[in-house]
């Protein structure tokens, strides 16, 4: 018997790449991505990179892009956590450094690595990013090259099939990787629950998220979802949520 069935909400690849590490450790796995990724040609690409001393990677959708559109793959990719990593490294790109899960972590070992003297950094980004890592090496006196090389489209209804397991109960957890697909899956779901008052849902289904940030977000948008038990992984990346789901799973299911 599977441990839990579980809704993942990343876009496409990245889902179908977690949903791999899942079902081996025996949970079945639902994949509805909130947000849909397109790549947006940058004509000015060839010259960032020329420029550049390293490129920063805070996505794997950044480095997925990066890859489609340019064949270099001798600058290092200082990346944000161990997933990017290992798409960068899966794409040929050569990994200068990984952090642990965070652009302030990022920035930290940016800052005590390289030198502003020695060139710009090259920062490909999604139209909808954070601003920290920018800013913050903006003031240490770095020149960045940030470059908005994919979209990511918020769904704007759940499929058929979700509404179908949410409907029978089916659904043991979901998973919630950033703040702004945790606003985006609870708008859905919010919006769901309203319509289907019958629903056995929220019988027993937990939420799992990256971090308290994760969380905020969801909750935020509607006081029904503070409802919903958490589980949080101790540090802000992906395998970390894998070992929270083994720890409040596997006693139930295993």
């Amino acid at each position: 018997m599977p441990k839990a069935h579980l809704l993942l909400t990343r876009p496409q690849l990245d889902s179908l790449a977690l949903a791999k590490k899942l079902i081996q450790l025996d949970y079945d796995c639902h994949i509805d991505p909130v947000l849909v990724i397109d790549f947006i040609n940058a004509p000015n690409l060839s010259d960032f990179l020329a420029d550049a001393q390293v490129v920063i990677a805070t996505s794997a959708n950044a480095v997925r892009a990066l890859a489609q559109q340019s064949a270099r793959r001798d600058l290092p990719i200082y990346s944000v956590g161990p997933a990017t990593s290992a798409c960068a490294a899966a794409h040929g790109f050569k990994i200068g450094l990984t952090a642990k899960g965070t652009v302030r972590d990022l920035a930290g070992h940016i800052q005590t690595q390289l030198s502003p003297k020695a060139g710009a950094i090259f920062y490909p980004v999604g139209v909808h990013h954070d601003k920290l890592l920018s800013q913050q090496l903006h003031q240490a006196g770095f020149r960045l090259h940030q470059t908005a090389l994919y979209m990511a489209r918020a769904k704007t209804q759940f499929s058929s099939q979700t509404i179908q397991l949410l409907q029978a109960g089916a659904l043991h957890s979901i998973l919630l990787f950033s703040p702004r697909s945790a606003k985006i899956f609870a708008k859905l779901f919010a919006n769901y629950l309203e319509n289907m008052p019958q629903s056995s849902a929220k019988d027993g289904m937990t939420i799992g998220v990256l971090s308290p940030a994760i969380a905020k977000a969801f909750i935020a948008h509607h006081p029904i979802l503070a409802e919903y038990p958490l589980i949080m992984a101790q540090k802000p990346d992906q395998d970390a949520l894998i070992a929270a789901l083994e720890k409040h799973y596997a006693p139930k299911f295993g």
